[in-house]
């Protein structure tokens, strides 16, 4: 086909733009590795596999201003994933991001998508039980072998929190005791 004028002409699935072709199958990369995500669309395929977070615009495919690709922590990737794929929120992934600078990025992501009021998104306030299951997890970690001092450390904010006089929930002899405990097992 001859081209009368450098104009967009469209013929089918194939697309000619100034004398080049562009081929857009319904299998491309972009129809591949995109989902729609409120108003933008998301690579699912990056955040599967390298957790980074990578918007674009749904028509031009073009990078949104002031947003960049962003590597993800575990919990964010697992949220994002699932509300991909239900459409819904799942308050137990969400429970799981934890760390407050995941937890405004998440906050961000939504508001930027305009999906947080449609999705009726409230940030995630954990109660006592939440913590003690946590603690419960954690202890039967340590008890298991697990060193990881990251863990004993949240294991003593757990203590530290549960102590507490207003929670009451663990007395502070216990407290006492699993702390040194604690300082115990890091000094072996």
């Amino acid at each position: 086909m001859e081209l009368s004028s450098p104009a967009l002409q469209k013929n089918g699935k194939k697309q000619i733009i100034d004398g080049i072709k562009r081929v857009r199958k319904s299998g491309s990369r972009i129809q591949r590795d995109y989902k729609p995500f409120g108003r933008f669309i998301i690579n699912r395929k990056e955040l599967i596999d390298n957790n980074v977070m990578l918007l674009k615009y749904p028509q031009s495919h073009g990078p949104i201003k002031d947003w960049h690709r962003h590597k993800v922590s575990d919990p964010i990737q697992r949220f994002v994933l699932n509300l991909i794929d239900t459409g819904e929120l799942n308050t137990d992934l969400l429970k799981q991001i934890e760390e407050e600078h995941d937890i405004e990025y998440l906050e961000k992501l939504l508001n930027k998508c305009q999906i947080s009021n449609q999705l009726k998104y409230k940030r995630y306030v954990f109660t006592v039980n939440d913590y003690i299951e946590k603690f419960n997890i954690i202890k039967g970690s340590i008890g298991a072998g697990n060193n990881n001092p990251k863990l004993k450390e949240q294991l003593r904010e757990l203590i530290e929190l549960l102590s507490n006089p207003v929670i009451k929930k663990i007395n502070k002899e216990d407290a006492n005791f699993l702390l040194e405990c604690l300082v115990e097992m890091e000094n072996e």
